[in-house]
This record gives structure tokens, C-alpha cells and sequence, in this order.
């Protein structure tokens, strides 16, 4: 049940990056030139404040961790973002392989 849950939730953020590519193409055609739309920019618009809120509770827990990784996953292009992530949950749905030599009946 589970799995299904995160093979769904793969497909949709996959087809919103996918989605947010063709937006970042047409405006980009638009504009005569490469137009990208930040994560930053996409999760303030789905629900504004969420970036200087995790801002803040990432500094306060962790400083180091905003100016290694956090910072530069915002502000990479959004649909980069919601590709790797519905890669991960769809690594995450999978089954693992069978190991050689033993049974799969314990699974």
C-alpha cells in the first residue's frame, strides 16, 4: 500500500516538473531568453513564507547545513528539483532486487 502511495506521489511530482518545464520553455520563447523559475520562487507561490520559515528553523538547528545544501536546492531551477525528487520517490516505491542465492520467500 505504501509503495503504491509513493509511485503515485513520484508520478505527479514528476509530471509537475515536467509541466514547469514547458512553462519555463514557453516563457523563455517569450522573452528571447532562458527564463528559469527558481524552487525558491515556486514554493513561494504555492504557499507564500515557507522559504524564510525553513530558512529559520535550518539556521537554528544547523547553520552549516542552509550554506552547504539548502540554499542551493532553492535556488536551483524548480523543474531540476521536482525531477530529482520524484526520482527519489520512485527509488524509494521500488522493490529491491532478489540477492543471488537466497530466497525471496521471506519478502
Amino acid at each position: 500500500m505504501f509503495r503504491i502511495l509513493l509511485f503515485l506521489l513520484s508520478l505527479l511530482v514528476t509530471a509537475g516538473g515536467f509541466a514547469q518545464a514547458v512553462v519555463d520553455g514557453t516563457v523563455s520563447i517569450g522573452a528571447d531568453s532562458i527564463v528559469l523559475t527558481s524552487f525558491a520562487k515556486l514554493v513561494e507561490l504555492a504557499s507564500p513564507g515557507v522559504v524564510e520559515r525553513c530558512h529559520g528553523w535550518v539556521n537554528m538547528a544547523a547553520p552549516v547545513l542552509w550554506d552547504s545544501g539548502v540554499r542551493y536546492v532553492f535556488a536551483a531551477p524548480a523543474f531540476l528539483v521536482l525531477w530529482a525528487l520524484g526520482f527519489v520517490f520512485y527509488m524509494m516505491s521500488t522493490k529491491r532486487a532478489a540477492q543471488i542465492g537466497t530466497s525471496n520467500r521471506d519478502r
